[in-house]
């Protein structure tokens, strides 16, 4: 289904609109913003590939429109978007199903934010550092 809901932005431009309004917005700090979508995609998905098809072609012409390195806005997107997708509701009821938790699902999704905000940052800060190293 996300693969369709997808293609919709992709095909019709709004991908590249929506691009490059956070590219003019954010200019170079949208290595920061970049982890944020992809774990938002996750999340909402609950799939590293729906969040990849939602967010890629977002990602990949902010890259372009702000001089980032494509490829490293692309695997941020990636490894945000697959540690988020843990988040997700159906991720949290099948964890909290396979280690006996049913019905606290409230407390793993508790347990699995932190490691995901942590991601997230070093994700962040990543799309910072990693640039500077070839200047």
């Amino acid at each position: 289904m996300s693969y369709a809901v997808a293609a919709a932005p992709f095909g019709s431009g709004a991908a590249a609109l929506l691009a490059g309004g956070a590219a003019n917005a954010l200019g170079a700090a949208y290595a920061v913003a970049a982890p944020v979508f992809g774990a938002l995609g996750g999340g909402l998905t609950g799939s590293n590939v729906g969040s990849n098809a939602l967010f890629m072609p977002l990602q990949v012409e902010a890259a372009a429109s702000t001089g980032s390195s494509v490829a490293l806005i692309a695997g941020i997107q990636n490894v945000a978007g697959s540690h988020a997708s843990y988040l997700s509701p159906q991720r949290l009821v099948l964890a909290a199903t396979a280690t006996g938790l049913v019905g606290r699902e409230g407390e793993v999704a508790k347990a699995a934010v932190a490691p995901v905000v942590v991601v997230v940052l070093l994700l962040a800060a990543v799309g910072v550092v990693v640039p500077s190293f070839g200047r």
